[in-house]
């Protein structure tokens, strides 16, 4: 994180962030190679587990329940 003129912090933008949650880091460790991705999904229970890139689950967002029916 860097910090800008009026010391505002400033995060790297995720693709798997939505709204203004806090986040967590996932570790993902798809063929051999390991790297992290973050995510703000209230459901989420394994913090090592393939990323969606990879092949894994999109994680769930909060308001966009698939079981509310949204």
């Amino acid at each position: 994180m860097k910090q800008n003129e009026t010391s505002v912090l400033v995060t790297p933008v995720s693709d798997r962030i939505v709204g203004s949650r806090p986040s967590h880091v996932h570790t993902c460790l798809t063929g051999g190679e390991t790297h992290t991705w973050n995510c703000n999904s209230p459901y989420c229970e394994e913090r090592e587990t393939q990323c969606p890139a990879h092949g894994g689950f999109e994680p769930i967002v909060q308001g966009r329940e698939p079981w509310r029916g949204r």
